[in-house]
């Protein structure tokens, strides 16, 4: 009788260890699964190009429209033009005139647009020629006029990683990117405000010497709008060194 209470025992260890073997398992296949709404845009579709040239010449119309001065005023942004634009656009955009080429292992990165939130995502290739989709989830807040992305999880294909592993995002990004990428000024700015949780002063200077100032950012199921103020640029500049004299 004495043996029966020890093979329970032994039997609900062998269970545990199977439990916990299957559950492992599960959560290793999840890394490696795309998230749902993973969708790569198809740059052989000429519809792409022609979305990412309209969607970029209707934000310079808006932003350089002539307004009343201190006047608020808002653009609504869809997540398939945001989407297209960086497909299409981005890499361009960022190594214009430089000797700066996007990483062949490190895929555009996409964005869905939620309720109060931003999901961005690039896939990762590694030397085997594996790749995972990693994904930011991101609080857009505007604090003391300045724009700040706050970090709410990190997942590794379909699971959310504990805390907030944002060194080891980092390293996967410089595993996948040649040597000097992240070094260049606006990668790596770019970089601090995704994952460093830096504020920036969120303001576009515009080529007549006005300026446009984001004071509101609203996101919604598939849309973003930012709320902005066109003002001269001497008034933008110098409500940005007030700011800093208090601080």
């Amino acid at each position: 009788m004495a043996r029966k209470p020890k093979r329970i025992r032994l039997a609900a260890f062998l269970g545990l260890i199977l439990i916990l073997g299957v559950a492992g398992a599960v959560l290793w296949q999840l890394t490696w699964e795309k998230p749902t709404w993973w969708s790569p845009v198809d740059l052989s579709d000429p519809n792409v190009a022609i979305e990412a040239e309209q969607f970029e010449y209707s934000l310079i119309e808006k932003t350089h429209k002539i307004r009343p001065k201190g006047e608020l005023w808002a653009i609504r942004i869809h997540e398939e033009h945001i989407n297209a634009w960086l497909a299409e656009r981005l890499s361009a955009w960022l190594t214009h005139d430089q000797d700066l080429h996007w990483p062949k292992n490190i895929s555009v990165p996409q964005i869905r647009l939620s309720k109060d939130r931003i999901t961005l995502a690039v896939q990762l290739r590694d030397e085997n020629n594996s790749s995972r989709v990693v994904s930011l989830n991101l609080e857009p807040q505007m604090i003391d006029e300045e724009l700040l992305l706050r970090i709410d999880g990190i997942l590794l294909g379909r699971l959310t990683l504990p805390g907030r592993p944002v060194g080891q995002v980092a390293s996967w990004l410089n595993e996948a990117a040649p040597e000097g990428f992240f070094d260049d000024l606006r990668v790596s700015q770019l970089l601090d405000l995704l994952l460093e949780g830096r504020a920036i002063q969120p303001i576009q200077s515009l080529s007549d010497g006005r300026a446009v100032r984001l004071v509101d950012i609203v996101c919604e199921d598939g849309a973003i709008v930012l709320k902005c103020i066109t003002t001269l640029e001497k008034e933008t500049e110098k409500g940005v060194t007030q700011k800093r004299s208090k601080d």
